[in-house]
């Protein structure tokens, strides 16, 4: 079911899963960014859910300021909220370059 929808912004509710599913597309900052993500967490809390899954796929950079505010004010407010597992989908490009991170020290990995 789609709780709120925006151009950069779609949130789900899973009722299957019983999950917050938030999917973000293009650049997202300051308030937008944070209005969707607390509108997620008002849903996580609706639902008496414990689950999240951020699909980050389409989402461009966010910036230092955004990401500062998601670790110490979002986040502690969502555990406390009843979250107990995140799920996160990154984008390709973000997964290559920690795989590349990896083979450095460990020549001998593979892709």
């Amino acid at each position: 079911m789609i709780y709120v929808e925006s151009t950069n912004l779609i949130i789900y509710w899973d009722e299957e899963v019983e999950c917050v599913h938030i999917e973000w597309e293009g650049f997202a900052y300051g308030e937008m960014y944070r209005e969707g993500l607390n509108k997620g967490l008002q849903l996580l809390i609706n639902k008496k859910s414990r689950l999240w899954l951020a699909d980050l796929q389409k989402m461009r950079l966010l910036n230092q300021e955004d990401q500062k505010w998601t670790n110490s004010d979002w986040l502690p407010r969502a555990v406390l909220g009843g979250m107990q597992r995140m799920g996160i989908v990154l984008p390709q490009r973000i997964c290559q370059a920690a795989i590349c991170c990896l083979k450095e020290p460990y020549g001998r990995l593979s892709s």
